[in-house]
């Protein structure tokens, strides 16, 4: 795939590159925060609740699941693994192939998976708080677009 030529494309990109590691810092930071203050739902990681969110979409392989998070399958054995040590996923054989895996959520990883949503949700309406209603939907929007983008370019999911 040819990179666009377009010079506001690649000023753009360099602006939006620039604001990404701030950014991420800044939820790594609250995160780490919660984590400090909260119980066990404040230190489910972002990848962990990505992966409780994929599986709450329904039972997945472990191939799957890396799939759907972004990982290799070590890595997402490994979540796995310490996902099921919480108690909120469950492993058995598929009832399609005894040879795969399959991951369900529990009872207890469905409540942590909203819970951990919810800290979500409060983090970002703690962010929004300050800014006004333009700023706020350009912010909502611009999610809305990059998730298409982001979608466009995945393999079977558009793109």
């Amino acid at each position: 795939m040819a990179l666009p030529s377009d010079p506001e494309i690649r000023a753009i990109a360099e602006q939006i590159g620039d604001a990404i590691p701030p950014f991420l810092r800044m939820v790594v930071r609250r995160q780490a925060h919660r984590a400090k203050h909260g119980g066990t739902i404040a230190r489910i990681s972002l990848p962990q609740y990505v992966a409780l969110d994929a599986i709450g979409r329904g039972p997945l392989t472990v191939s799957a699941l890396a799939d759907a998070t972004g990982v290799g399958v070590s890595s997402a054995t490994r979540m796995v693994q310490g996902l099921a040590r919480l108690g909120f996923v469950s492993t058995g054989a598929s009832p399609t192939d005894r040879r795969m895996k399959v991951v369900t959520l529990t009872p207890d990883g469905d409540a942590a998976r909203v819970a951990r949503r919810a800290l979500m949700v409060t983090s970002l309406m703690q962010l929004l708080e300050p800014l006004d209603h333009r700023q706020r939907m350009t912010m909502a929007d611009g999610m809305a677009v990059a998730t298409s983008a982001l979608n466009l370019g995945e393999p079977g999911m558009g793109g």
